[in-house]
């Protein structure tokens, strides 16, 4: 029988801070994570009507649902799934990392820009934890560089990789 004292832990350390009462936005973050407050608003970029409408509703309903979910009985169930994962999609130069921005803005987040490389060479798990722990919306620009190269390299676990990322209430925008 082992002795639970005696046990042996080991605690990232971004999460020992955390506990000690550190602000995690001045921790060390997984190496290709930039962390940073957001640059605009959302009424500071200019988008067709409808396209922002649809965003705009998209952060309202989701503060919505949180809301609800926190609120009742729902919450202690769904534990994990509950933030929304966008793609922004146009050529380079047409405004996504910036409205990434706006977005993050509109929901009250801090934003961690992701390096692709930094993903492709360690996944996204920890990067989501940082996102997690920090407040903040991951963004993953060039995700067509990451996601190409993904899915070629892990064909058929696609859906275990991203599922792994609804286990922290991090939003993500992939532009």
């Amino acid at each position: 029988e082992r002795d639970f004292l005696s046990a042996k832990a080991e605690i990232d350390g971004r999460i020992l801070g955390m506990m000690l009462g550190e602000d995690p936005a001045t921790m060390q973050l997984a190496d290709g994570g930039h962390l940073m407050e957001p640059l605009v608003r959302a009424d500071e970029v200019v988008l067709d009507s409808a396209t922002d409408a649809l965003i705009s509703d998209m952060v309202s309903s989701h503060k919505e649902v949180l809301r609800l979910v926190e609120g009742s009985k729902l919450g202690s169930v769904v534990r994990y799934g509950r933030s929304p994962i966008l793609l922004f999609w146009g050529p380079s130069g047409h405004g996504k990392t910036r409205k990434a921005h706006a977005v993050a803005s509109e929901m009250g987040k801090r934003v961690l820009l992701a390096s692709h490389q930094r993903i492709l060479r360690e996944g996204l798990l920890p990067l989501v934890r940082d996102a997690a722990i920090c407040n903040a919306i991951l963004v993953i620009d060039e995700a067509h560089e990451v996601f190409g190269s993904m899915f070629a390299s892990y064909r058929g676990m696609t859906g275990t990789i991203l599922s792994e990322t609804e286990r922290f209430d991090t939003p993500i925008i992939l532009c």
